[in-house]
């Protein structure tokens, strides 16, 4: 990944621009490990996917 992008945000278009590049940089390191030999799906890593966790199990909770 690149280093840390610090501005100060005068117009939000300039804002948009820099938040889509980082987020383009996280999903295409995301879909490198996802391709990846040594990747093996399971079970939700408890420090980095607590929020997706807790998405699931309110469905899970008030779905039937």
């Amino acid at each position: 990944m690149s280093a840390p992008v610090v501005l100060v945000v005068e117009d939000n278009a300039e804002l948009r621009a820099v938040l889509k590049m980082e987020d383009e940089e996280i999903v295409e390191a995301t879909q490198r490990g996802v391709r990846s030999r040594l990747y093996d799906r399971g079970q939700y890593s408890p420090r980095r996917e607590q929020v997706t966790h807790h998405f699931h199990s309110l469905l899970q909770r008030f779905l039937p």
